[in-house]
């Protein structure tokens, strides 16, 4: 990637990453037992920050939990234990837990034995200890480090700066919900003694609580409570309704693993986007977080850190596998989460009310290409004519194609060959065609060279006989294709059905890409509109409606730089699939436009 944009990614990514996790206890090396628990899936875990020094067997002998144990709830061990890593810990029905308090006298290290029956009653070394009333007043009084915040700071830097985790640094200085810092802004710092104190306190809430009122799979987003409760009579009125916040500052999460261009790029469009936005409507309170998913050892890791909690928008990461337990967090949490890239990920749309799948499905393009073919044959009272290679007509993809125009009623006419059975195809082709009237033809094929060859056929039938009118369907997988003539698509008049395509000719695309270039010194690709068309759309629904912006997309159906928005739920218990889709026509005058 180019140095400038190098230099932007490296600086952002560390003001993005700032948010500490809130489990993370400063102790020693020597195994101690962790107040931090969750529950997933009905049973209660404790959740461990491994610290350099200890191994698998001193820590399975502390939390008295066989190897074996740790390695079933935690598979990313088979790649061994790493330092700064998080593992879940079963608390068993009668787990011995032996705490080592640098502190305590040998007297007080005597094993003690915790019968857990519900989250309610498991006890912590700490909360085992007689309670100081004297606490809060001391924590309050003490002198602790300060910070004079600077211009360009805000929350999470400061956590970032002094490795203190958010919401102690909120409690502590009394900042409330709407986290907005002001210059010269005089901020306490915790220290080691108020964080474990705060933990302990929020761990003693949680074992308050009861327990059928717990997430089934994730710990859930402490700083949602609130708004939860004042949403409370809205949601009632519909089940499936989705939270709306209450008026505060928001924060939008980037997840991405920064391994290649590609990501780069996606981020510096988003992050066009995200500045243009606040430009245009007065700086509001909107904070743009950005995850590198690599600083992690696992996507499970990065939930239990804490850093998505707070966010009122998850955008990313890219591929399925990594989007699966970030959806079960979002769904825990009424948070909306957006799929960005990969159309294999639609199937999370079907279980997750939060789940916004953005490129449209294959069988979805698939699907519309059919369609046109049939409408544009209709309108011209003709046979789709069906070319195809001849060795793959019982393939899935060829008897899939004639197999719906047959369930449609549409008859049809084929014509398989092979390439190097090429030579007078085209004269074949101009005896099966009719030169009085338009003929659709549908080349499924998705080789190339075999595509390459039937456009240089038809080239050479129009040329036998100029009266011979074509319209010519596509397989979507054609925009991708480098050898394809372009003066063949404009005579043949191709029509495509893509998920992306971007007019260059537009007004708001040339303005991207002036100021894509004054950033960033090069040219936006695919994956940088694709970041822009994403940030722009959904910072835009968050603004108008805030967390509850879900209810309201079916109203906002819009076309962006490269994609098409239409998003649409199966039912009330599923997520959001985009149906929109760029249908794209290479005309016979040199212009690419749009076909319905």
């Amino acid at each position: 990637m180019i140095r400038n944009l190098a230099i932007i990614v490296f600086i952002l990514l560390s003001l993005g990453n700032s948010v500490s996790a809130n489990a993370q206890e400063y102790v020693a090396t020597p195994v101690t037992i962790s107040s931090e628990k969750v529950n997933i899936q009905g049973k209660v875990f404790y959740s461990h920050t491994v610290l350099k020094g200890q191994t698998l067997y001193s820590i399975s002998k502390a939390y008295n939990v066989p190897i074996d144990e740790l390695n079933r709830h935690n598979p990313a061990l088979k790649d061994g234990l790493k330092t700064g890593s998080i593992i879940i810990i079963p608390v068993s029905q009668a787990a011995e837990i032996v705490a080592e308090p640098v502190t305590e006298a040998p007297q007080d290290q005597a094993k003690r034995t915790v019968t857990v029956a519900t989250l309610s009653e498991v006890v912590t070394p700490d909360e085992a200890a007689p309670a100081k009333d004297e606490n809060s007043t001391n924590q309050k009084n003490k002198k602790y480090k300060k910070h004079t915040v600077k211009w360009y700071e805000n929350i999470y830097d400061v956590t970032q700066k002094y490795k203190v985790p958010l919401d102690a640094l909120v409690e502590l200085n009394e900042l409330g919900e709407n986290i907005v810092l002001k210059k010269r802004q005089v901020l306490l710092i915790p220290d080691k003694e108020y964080i474990k104190e705060f933990n302990r306190k929020k761990n003693e809430g949680l074992n308050n609580t009861a327990k059928g009122d717990l997430p089934l799979t994730f710990p859930v987003d402490s700083t949602k409570i609130e708004a939860a409760a004042a949403e409370d009579s809205l949601a009632q009125e519909n089940q499936y309704r989705y939270p709306q916040t209450l008026e505060r500052s928001y924060k939008i999460s980037l997840v991405l693993p920064f391994s290649g261009d590609n990501q780069m790029d996606f981020y510096a469009g988003a992050l066009i986007a995200f500045k243009e936005f606040k430009e245009q409507n007065g700086g509001k309170n909107y904070k743009l977080q950005v995850i590198n998913l690599n600083e992690y050892p696992s996507v499970q890791n990065m939930i239990l850190s804490g850093i998505l909690d707070g966010s009122e928008l998850v955008i990313g990461p890219i591929f399925e596998k990594e989007l699966t337990p970030i959806a079960a967090w979002a769904e825990t949490n009424n948070v909306p989460l957006v799929s960005p890239l990969d159309p294999k990920a639609t199937a999370l749309a079907s279980t997750h009310r939060y789940f916004f799948q953005f490129p449209p499905d294959q069988n979805k393009l698939t699907e519309a290409t059919y369609n046109g073919v049939v409408k544009d044959a209709e309108k011209h009272h003709d046979k789709p004519f069906i070319i195809y290679e001849k060795w793959t007509r019982h393939s899935k993809l060829v008897t899939s194609a004639i197999n719906s125009f047959k369930n449609k009623g549409i008859a049809i006419d084929t014509l398989g060959y092979a390439i190097l059975e090429g030579r007078g195809v085209d004269t074949v082709m101009v005896n099966r065609m009719d030169t009085t009237n338009v003929n659709t033809v549908f080349v499924v094929s998705e080789n190339e060279a075999f595509v390459s060859d039937v456009l240089r056929n038809l080239h050479l039938a129009k040329g036998q006989n100029t009266k011979l009118e074509i319209s010519l369907f596509g397989m979507p997988k054609w925009k991708n294709f480098e050898i394809l003539e372009l003066s063949y698509l404009h005579e043949l008049n191709t029509h495509l059905c893509l998920q992306y395509h971007i007019n260059h000719t537009e007004n708001q695309t040339k303005g991207f890409v002036n100021d894509f270039r004054y950033n960033f010194n090069t040219d936006p690709t695919q994956y940088a509109f694709q970041g822009y068309d994403i940030m722009r759309y959904f910072i835009s629904m968050l603004d108008k409606y805030g967390r509850g912006f879900p209810e309201f997309v079916h109203m906002h159906n819009e076309s962006l730089l490269q994609s098409n928005i239409r998003f649409e739920k199966a039912d009330t218990k599923s997520g959001f699939t985009n149906q929109g889709i760029k249908n794209v026509l290479y005309s016979g005058n040199w212009e690419i436009k749009s076909w319905e």
